[in-house]
């Protein structure tokens, strides 16, 4: 083989020059559009000078090799077609295996030169593979057919739009070599039909499941709208009855993520961002044939385009790809991470502050990119500082109602496109974080801080770490400093942390990572209190509490994470007491009998996740609802204008809260909101704690919550806020502790006040502007200049505590302290002028 390889040097110039363009293609494969143009440049020029060698010398007529030097030639126009397909974006990216496939049948389209001297075996494998790449050239000819015409027409332009017959051409030259030269080997033929119908096969199998599926979906969407008493819409019940795996993913994202073919296919088309779903596009053939052949979905009268991408922010998590965007955030970089976290063991609360650095890569000087984050909390975590760099000038947010930021916001990015940033509330320990605009001109800064409650397990104290997804971090330099506000007890760090000298500092250098948490021996909870406007606020240990409860009805709140041995045992449990055993079957409330449970079991079993409506709850005081959730699920907010809210909303803020029991500690997102929002009498275990506690007829819980206490359940604490005399003497306490009591106050008084008057909105924004924490009717916003706070009607509050700093102090002089400074000060200064006059 070497021989020949060097014997025809023409052959060997063509399998060097393939392999110096797909070194190109690779090292440049993060560069695109007119950044791209130089190297298509030089992978075309290759190319094209090869072919016009081969074309010239037309020695493919002449020997068995000779003919195959027009495969070097494919090769290095199929490279040269994908480096142009960077500018004039015909196919979206390639799935993995894909990539791979063209990469074989490329190296063995140019092995094709030494079929006769290679043993049976390898031609048998060499034919396989081609067999392969035959399917799929045939294939991308079949695809790109609607733009022939087009290439014809504007080939005079260097030749440039022929390489759209690059897969035609692969499949003229292998069937002519096929017949040529390895017509009578009928052995090595086996390997091509075996590799050809191999691939037939899989795409015939993928056909057949993507058609089950979409039949599945379209079925289930339509049988619910020929059901009575329907609470629930039609695509909650699509997405909990559908399987869970990657075929209905594929399917929910056809069109979506997934491009597929249209009636008219544009070379020059250019994806305009979505407002609905930001995933990269990708071509995958398989589900481009599977459409043809299979269905797809039907948009018109079965599930819209939003409600697949519900579907998929419920069971798939892609809540961050379907959040909506006023401008394209494809090109823009988080490219550092600075976290400086402040951790007060004796108060078990944190303080996060991170500073992000952000930078967009587009090729074009007038592009703007708008970074859009979504950042997880820890649970009962709430943000209470935020900065935007404005012509390398901090510029603090100012704490306003939601609505009115979120109006500054939109009209100062759809329209003025100028400096705002903003961050949100949002369901599930979520806000969401808008920065723009993002240049290539200049690197961005903003800076969010977060107050965090320490979470207490066992006899430990966790600090878990914020963390975001979004905005492409994977290359992204992270610093973390660590400071305790006094020396902690046991402290177990994460092994790439690094003690200081002081043990009061740790540090970490590195990537950025959120696969970490940091913990500590609890402590004795400090009984210092902070002070601000006339009141102090101080925390003390949660005393739980058993009270005698009269359980008549158990409410079974069944899905997919239940065993058939757990609902037996609850059943009996339950039964053993005399009570009621109750299920919702998606339409109304049964109750369970020995004949119907297993059928009623059976069925929703299969449920992906379950939204069990505690408004039909009809005696809350002697009922308890038993639950086990997985965490996908949709949020609360996403049955907004459905029947299930508006009857949720407007019923259950009348009743107390659900005695309610879960197994396990993964809440499903809603939940966790029902719990955020006080509407569960929350209680955890297993099935002996269950069975104990229906034995015993007694719940256990924290003190009741009321406007001088709330409770941070995961943090063990509760927060105490009362009038503070006016002889009273501030301590070091640090203010967060009065952050937190107003973000819990305020999700108390908000689920009370669901369909708020505008009065009631208006008081718990004031209360959550003068701590200064993001809430569901409150936000932070950065604006360019004071003339957009005043157009906007966005002012600041004297009597507040501003932003959170990691240099914040611990507590604020109330008025009556600046009284009596003022008064120590003016005394100060009249004895010392009267003593320098005595000296005189």
């Amino acid at each position: 083989m070497k021989k020949l390889l060097f014997r025809d040097q023409q052959y060997g110039v063509g399998v060097l020059l393939a392999g110096f363009n797909t070194l190109v293609y690779l090292l440049s494969i993060n560069i695109k559009g007119d950044d791209a143009l130089p190297v298509f440049f030089l992978t075309f020029f290759a190319s094209g000078g090869y072919w016009l060698s081969v074309l010239i010398s037309a020695t493919f007529r002449r020997k068995t090799y000779r003919f195959c030097r027009i495969f070097p030639a494919l090769v290095l126009s199929l490279v040269s077609a994908y480096t142009l397909n960077r500018m004039m974006n015909v196919f979206d990216a390639s799935p993995w295996w894909f990539t791979v496939i063209l990469t074989v049948v490329s190296i063995a389209c140019l092995s094709l030169a030494f079929y006769k001297e290679m043993p049976q075996p390898v031609r048998i494998l060499t034919l396989a593979v081609t067999g392969v790449g035959l399917v799929v050239f045939i294939y991308l000819a079949v695809y790109l057919t609607p733009i022939y015409a087009f290439s014809v027409a504007f080939f005079w332009i260097l030749g440039i739009s022929l390489h759209s017959f690059v897969p035609l051409l692969f499949v003229i030259f292998l069937l002519r070599w096929l017949f040529k030269f390895a017509g009578n080997d009928k052995k090595a033929l086996n390997g091509l039909f075996a590799g050809a119908g191999t691939v037939i096969v899989v795409i015939i199998v993928f056909a057949i499941r993507w058609h089950s599926v979409v039949g599945n979906i379209n079925d289930t969407y339509r049988e619910s709208f020929t059901e009575d008493d329907v609470i629930l819409p039609a695509w909650v019940r699509v997405a909990q009855r559908v399987p869970k795996n990657e075929m209905t993913n594929m399917v929910l994202k056809a069109g979506l993520t997934y491009t597929l073919p249209s009636p008219e296919l544009n070379p020059f088309r250019f994806d305009i961002p979505s407002s609905q779903f930001t995933e990269q596009k990708i071509h995958n053939p398989l589900i481009v044939i599977a459409t043809f052949f299979g269905g797809r979905i039907n948009r018109e009268a079965a599930l819209s385009d939003r409600e697949r991408i519900k579907i998929l922010e419920s069971i798939y998590d892609s809540r961050q790809q379907a959040t909506e965007r006023l401008w394209s955030d494809e090109d823009v970089k988080t490219t550092y991470v600075n976290s400086n976290i402040l951790i007060w063991t004796q108060y078990r609360t944190a303080y996060t502050e991170q500073i992000i650095m952000l930078r967009n890569d587009s090729e074009y000087d007038w592009q703007n990119g708008e970074a859009v984050y979504t950042f997880h909390l820890p649970e009962g975590s709430v943000v209470t500082s935020l900065s935007l760099w404005i012509n390398d000038v901090e510029e603090k947010g100012i704490l306003t109602s939601k609505d009115k930021a979120e109006t500054a916001y939109r009209t100062i990015v759809g329209v003025e496109q100028r400096d705002p940033s903003l961050v949100t509330w949002q369901e599930g320990s979520t806000v969401n974080v808008r920065v723009f605009p993002v240049t290539s001109k200049e690197e961005r800064i903003f800076k969010i801080g977060i107050t965090t409650p320490l979470r207490l397990d066992g006899q430990q104290l966790v600090y878990e770490p914020v963390y975001f997804e979004g905005t492409d971090a994977h290359n992204a330099k992270q610093n973390i400093k660590v400071q305790w506000m006094q020396a902690p007890e046991e402290p177990d760090y994460p092994d790439f942390f690094k003690q200081e000298d002081s043990e009061l500092v740790a540090k970490k250098n590195g990537h950025y990572s959120n696969q970490w948490a940091i913990r500590m021996k609890n402590t004795e909870i400090s009984e210092a209190a902070f002070h601000f406007d006339g009141c102090y606020y101080k925390i003390q240990q949660t005393q739980m509490t058993e009270i005698p409860v009269s359980l008549q009805y158990v409410y079974l709140d069944i899905n997919r994470s239940w065993t058939k041995e757990e609902f037996h045992e609850a059943v009996d449990a339950a039964a053993a007491q005399n009570c009621e055993i109750r299920i919702f079957n998606g339409q109304q409330m049964l109750t369970v009998t020995d004949k119907n449970k297993d059928i009623l079991f059976t069925r929703l079993n299969q449920l992906q996740f379950s939204l069990f409506p505690i408004h039909l709850i009809a005696q809350p005081e002697h009922s308890l609802l038993v639950s086990k959730s997985a965490s996908a699920a949709p949020n609360l907010s996403d049955l907004k204008g459905t029947p299930f809210f508006s009857e949720l909303s407007q019923n259950v803020t009348s009743k107390r809260p659900i005695y309610f029991f879960h197994f396990g500690n993964e809440l499903s997102p809603y939940l966790k909101t029902l719990r955020e929002y006080r509407l569960l009498n929350y209680a955890t275990g297993n099935m002996k704690d269950l069975q104990q506690m229906l034995i015993k007829g007694v719940w256990r819980q924290a003190s009741v919550e009321s406007d001088s206490c709330v409770t941070v359940h995961d943090a063990g604490i509760n927060i105490i806020k009362q009038q503070a005399h006016p002889s009273t003497a501030a301590t070091d306490a640090p203010d967060h502790l009065m952050r937190l009591f107003a973000y819990n106050h305020i999700m108390l008084q908000y689920a009370a006040n669901w369909n708020a008057t505008e009065q009631a909105t208006e008081q718990m924004v004031a209360e959550a502007q003068q701590a200064y924490v993001v809430s569901p009717v409150s936000s932070l916003v950065v604006l360019e200049t004071q003339q957009d706070y005043e157009r906007f009607d966005i002012k600041d509050t004297e009597n507040s505590l501003h932003n959170a700093s990691k240099k914040s102090k611990g507590a604020i002089p109330e008025p009556h302290e600046w009284a009596l400074i003022a008064i120590a000060v003016v005394i100060g200064g009249f004895l010392f002028y009267r003593r320098r006059m005595m000296n005189y």
